[in-house]
């Protein structure tokens, strides 16, 4: 489980890097690092709800 949020962070890391290569100052590097982080903490936090809501749910029914 840990690789796959490793995989994860690289895969969104590395999109809105290759997206800010063509602009031009440190401010929107820094922008982006924060969007990054802000991302991946999304990430974290929605997917294992998406995955445990629906298991509970099912559960609960049965």
């Amino acid at each position: 489980m840990k690789r796959f949020w490793i995989a994860v962070e690289d895969k969104v890391v590395n999109s809105l890097v290759r997206r800010t290569q063509g602009m031009a100052g440190d401010r929107q590097f820094l922008a982006v690092i924060i969007l990054a982080n802000i991302a991946l903490f999304l990430i974290r936090a929605i997917i294992p709800l998406v995955l445990i809501v629906p298991l509970v749910c099912l559960w609960w029914l049965l």
